[in-house]
């Protein structure tokens, strides 16, 4: 009985050790399908990082990121890192920055060439409303195994609000003192940021993911079709 539980103690951390070794990998050391725990042990190392605490959830595992500075930086920007987890499993690793607009674009130019010096040339895509104002621009980089998505959103410009009383001239007073600080921060910018964003996920899930995205896509075209 003792050798049978022994055999397949052994088969199933064979099997373990099997899956670990054909995890994706993500970002730094970081690889799908790790537990919140191990993403934690991998990221204590990453240059930057302060500490790393694991807090439960109703909705799953995540982790608390402390850094020696703002984020660990990246081509002059301090970046958070967000692992994303489901079913208690990491799947993805998104770094994520903030800053001027016209500074932001300019770092966003600098991390696109340095990933198409590290995974080849992307595809580049601009989102755009339908007056053409410049909603995000992205650039996918199609790698094996590993899909690096990377992402600047501007954000608005800000707005005063004049001639509010009361608990809305308050509320306005409050608003109106951010915005003062957004032009304070980014005058060239008229108080406009950008976020700058990097994703990385398995190259294979999302293209089925993308892939059952499209299908769904056409089926719905195909049935608004056959309304007509």
């Amino acid at each position: 009985m003792i050798g049978e539980l022994l055999v397949a103690l052994a088969i199933q951390t064979a099997s373990q050790g099997e899956a670990a070794s054909e995890r994706v990998s993500l970002w730094q050391t970081l690889q799908e399908g790790m537990t919140a725990e191990e993403a934690a042990i991998a990221l204590r190392g990453v240059e930057g990082v302060k500490t790393v605490t694991v807090k439960p959830s109703r909705t799953g595992p995540t982790l608390s990121i402390s850094y020696t500075a703002g984020g660990i930086e990246i081509a002059g920007l301090p970046y958070r890192i967000l692992p994303d987890f489901k079913a208690s499993r990491l799947t993805g690793v998104r770094l994520q920055s903030e800053a001027c607009l016209g500074l932001a674009t300019q770092k966003y130019k600098t991390l696109r060439d340095l990933l198409a010096q590290k995974y080849g040339d992307g595809r580049t895509q601009r989102e755009v409303t339908e007056d053409r104002q410049l909603i995000a621009i992205r650039d996918t980089f199609s790698t094996t195994p590993t899909r690096v998505l990377l992402r600047l959103e501007p954000g608005s410009i800000p707005q005063h609000i004049y001639g509010a009383t009361g608990f809305a001239g308050a509320l306005a007073a409050i608003g109106n003192s951010s915005a003062d600080a957004d032009v304070e921060a980014c005058p060239n910018d008229r108080g406009q940021k950008a976020n700058i964003e990097v994703t990385y996920l398995n190259n294979a899930n999302s293209a089925a993911i993308d892939a059952a995205a499209a299908a769904e896509e056409a089926a719905k075209r195909e049935r608004d079709k056959n309304k007509l």
